[in-house]
């Protein structure tokens, strides 16, 4: 798929309370831009996430870095000094040879200060393809009791970044939230994605 001349994005923002269980979220951009007649290109991003979560090549990850932060300056709760730990959504593919999430978590932090955890919000459920569901009750169904917190006392009453690669109908992100807020006690939680689809699937 080509890659879309890419003028500088505005953030896409993600529906937020009381619609969503998060207090602010973003994408920092569209996954695919509409290109020739009937066609679809990805955007920078789009492209740079697919070729390390698909293509296997890790060389993508420090432009994808840059581009992260410089598109998030103007988001004023993107600091250390206001977020306790960025915590990845856990992913449905356990059986990659790295996960794309975890390594772009691990940069973020490095180039931050922010601290991240990997071990807090758990999976306890085998991952399901989400994406070929359509109905929103069963993707709902489909994650009920899908993630465990390790520790109720970690992020008591602190705020938390929630961090995942591609957002598509945002089932998986509202899950983790209320499993953050329910479970982990967790006071706010925010929300960023890489990139988000066009259609929710």
């Amino acid at each position: 798929m080509p890659v879309a001349p890419n003028p500088e994005p505005a953030l896409l923002q993600l529906d937020k309370a009381p619609a969503q269980p998060w207090a602010e979220g973003y994408a920092l951009d569209f996954h695919t831009v509409p290109g020739p007649p009937g066609a679809y290109e990805r955007t920078e991003l789009g492209a740079l996430l697919y070729a390390l979560k698909y293509e296997h090549d890790r060389t993508v990850v420090p432009r994808m870095i840059d581009l992260i932060l410089h598109r998030t300056k103007s988001l004023w709760w993107f600091r250390s000094a206001f977020l306790a730990s960025i915590i990845p959504v856990p992913p449905s593919d356990t059986d990659r040879f790295y996960q794309p999430v975890f390594v772009l978590t691990k940069e973020i932090s490095k180039r931050t200060g922010i601290p991240f955890d990997l071990q807090w919000l758990l999976r306890t459920k085998p991952g399901t393809p989400l994406k070929e569901i359509e109905d929103p009750e069963q993707r709902a169904e489909c994650l009920r009791g899908a993630f465990s917190i390790s520790d109720a006392d970690r992020y008591r009453d602190r705020t938390i970044l929630l961090f995942d690669d591609i957002y598509r109908s945002g089932s998986t992100l509202r899950e983790c939230t209320r499993t953050a807020k329910d479970l982990g006690n967790v006071a706010c939680v925010y929300a960023l994605t890489v990139t988000r689809t066009r259609v929710k699937r």
